[in-house]
């Protein structure tokens, strides 16, 4: 058995063993604060030994590492068993990130993360993993839970008995003082003590207020959001409540014990409110990257959205929709692009929209920055005489002091795969040219 992270747990679990025993003798020997320190501080000891010991492993490890884009490909499912204190065994379904990454090797190497209950990446997201020059089948997938998740899981393990032994150790040091009629010195300077008193209630009161109307805020922020991160946010805004409260005990003269079980509330709500931040960073990661590159859309809702705008289903504003849609697609031959940018246009028409028909003729590109804009005639019919209007060829004859305007009040039909539909039977086009 020669793996850190085992080893550092097992470590902590015989020190919770060794706690209990030898803080419930110390407290049937003595008294019952001395056996609680005794026993949470041994177990502080197993936690943080075991943090410290895999942190420098890590340290060490990274050194060596690359670090290779992979993917995701399937989820390994699981369970986990839990029992509750009445005997009753529940499980859990567990989904393990299983993700395949190239090695500089020319390879192909597959890796499995740590569990979770919920499967919170798509098949086929980018995920980074970090494996070791000379043995690439060592490699971990490169995320705060299964590079640090058991790091901090120590610490905590660790941290909070640490905090808990404290407070019993001073409780039992005041209890001893009382006992055996030692007097009690204030150690304060007496300007602090001074102060406290005719500013510490006051500015205590308003620290309450704001820590009050803070709590408040977490708990309405991780109602309102979605995912693990806003519960997580919410848990950090309880942490830092506390610890205004521990503030505002301090600055009024109020006693040790309620400003340190304030210190130990923030610091557990901190802790696990940023860790469940870290946990929940890479689907935050995913569905930013998603929400700003979105996925292709398929070749068949391509052609869809190319027929429903060459065709007349549907309103106007539905036709321009799918002539975007496809435009925007980038999977359009340059034929279809320009039958669809000639549609566009027509519906603005329709529309009386006339600048942006003008812009789908004019530049059908796109490209505002383009040196040429392509030429587009407009058709209209009037008595049988055929009229063209031949829009500027280059960004150069668009720029000019003389403006000429073409106004035509004119039927204007529109050719579609050759069908001619009527769109108007007046209208009105105005189209400022530069010579």
């Amino acid at each position: 058995m020669d793996d850190p992270g085992t080893i550092a747990i097992l470590t902590f679990f015989g020190a919770a063993f060794l706690g209990l025993a030898v803080g419930a003798l110390v407290a049937r020997l003595t008294r019952f604060e001395v056996g609680m320190a005794t026993g949470l501080l041994i177990m502080s000891v197993g936690g943080l030994t075991g943090a410290v010991r895999l942190t420098l492993i890590n340290l060490e490890n990274a050194k060596g590492t690359v670090i290779a884009s992979g993917k995701l490909v399937e989820y390994v499912s699981g369970t986990s068993s839990t029992t509750d204190s009445s005997g009753r065994t529940s499980s859990t379904p567990s989904y393990g990130p299983l993700v395949e990454f190239i090695a500089a090797d020319g390879k192909a190497y597959r890796v499995k993360g740590l569990g979770s209950s919920s499967q919170s990446l798509d098949i086929g997201t980018a995920v980074s993993v970090s494996y070791p020059a000379a043995d690439p089948g060592k490699a971990v997938i490169a995320d705060f839970q299964n590079q640090w998740g058991g790091v901090f899981a120590l610490a905590l393990f660790g941290g909070f008995p640490l905090l808990g032994g404290l407070f019993f150790l001073f409780t039992a040091i005041g209890g001893a003082r009382v006992q055996y009629g030692l007097s009690v010195r204030d150690a304060r300077p007496s300007a602090w003590v001074a102060w406290c008193e005719s500013h510490g209630k006051r500015i205590g009161g308003y620290l309450n207020l704001i820590a009050a109307l803070g709590m408040f805020g977490a708990i309405v922020y991780a109602g309102f959001g979605e995912g693990g991160r806003p519960v997580g946010f919410a848990f950090i805004g309880v942490g830092a409540a506390a610890s205004l409260y521990a503030v505002s005990f301090l600055i009024s003269n109020g006693g040790w014990q309620a400003i340190f079980i304030c210190v130990i509330i923030a610091a557990g709500f901190g802790a696990f409110g940023v860790g469940t931040v870290l946990l929940t960073q890479p689907a935050a990661d995913a569905a930013a990257a998603k929400k700003a590159f979105p996925a292709a859309p398929g070749s068949g809702q391509v052609s869809e959205d190319f027929s429903v705008c060459a065709g007349s289903e549907g309103t106007a504003d539905h036709r321009i929709t799918a002539c975007t849609r496809a435009i925007a697609s980038e999977q359009l031959s340059q034929e279809k692009l320009a039958k669809t940018f000639h549609s566009r246009a027509v519906e603005w028409i329709g529309k009386r929209d006339y600048d942006r028909a003008i812009a789908d003729y004019v530049e059908p590109r796109g490209t505002a920055s383009a040196t040429t804009i392509g030429r587009s005639p407009i058709t209209t019919t009037q008595s049988g005489s055929i009229l063209r209007v031949r829009w500027p060829t280059t960004a150069a004859e668009t720029r000019g002091k003389r403006k000429a305007t073409l106004i035509a009040r004119l039927p204007i039909t529109a050719r579609r795969s050759g069908s001619i539909r009527k769109l108007h039977s007046r209208s009105r086009i105005v189209a400022s040219l530069d010579s």
